[in-house]
């Protein structure tokens, strides 16, 4: 699980696979939520169409960072600093 800030009006999104299929429905409101980190081909879905993804790590995730399905799992060590 990790803190989203979602700065829309309350609404409902949906955690879905790779294929579309809905595996969970969350009520998201203003502010601070917490939600389950997205797995391989899993994002999220808002009712207003936005997709977003959680990734793992600290502190709050601003709405801007989760706009992108990235893949830190290829970086060299050297890259994160």
């Amino acid at each position: 699980m990790r803190v989203f800030n979602y700065p829309f009006k309350p609404n409902v999104a949906f955690l879905k696979n790779a294929f579309t299929y809905t595996l969970e429905t969350i009520d998201l409101k203003t502010g601070e939520n917490n939600l389950s980190i997205t797995s391989e081909g899993e994002y999220y879905q808002d009712s207003l169409n936005n997709i977003f993804f959680i990734f793992e790590g600290e502190g709050v995730l601003d709405f801007q960072d989760c706009l992108k399905d990235y893949d830190f799992s290829n970086l060299y060590f050297k890259f994160l600093e």
